[in-house]
């Protein structure tokens, strides 16, 4: 999935407030992905990189994370949404 992609289905999640499955890697040079369901928040460009802040709902460790975008191998919509989360 190409990067423009991957970003429309970021905002429209974003927008929609739904879960999101989003496959995801560390590091540029890492071949391992890890598949998170997260809640997606917002897109910030920081300098010249653009981060995805959502709430990832996988693993023990339950908390908002930042994800780089161009790290990210695909994000699949899911038909459940969220309540929006305060902080």
């Amino acid at each position: 999935m190409n990067l423009k992609r991957t970003a429309e289905i970021i905002v429209e999640c974003i927008n929609n407030n739904n879960i999101m499955r989003l496959s995801y890697r560390k590091s540029s040079g890492s071949k391992r992905a890890i598949v998170r369901m997260v809640e997606p928040y917002e897109i910030k460009q920081e300098g010249a990189k653009k981060y995805l802040y959502a709430y990832d709902n996988s693993g023990k460790n339950k908390t908002i994370k930042s994800f780089l975008l161009e790290n990210i191998l695909s994000a699949q919509k899911q038909a459940r949404v969220f309540t929006p989360r305060t902080f």
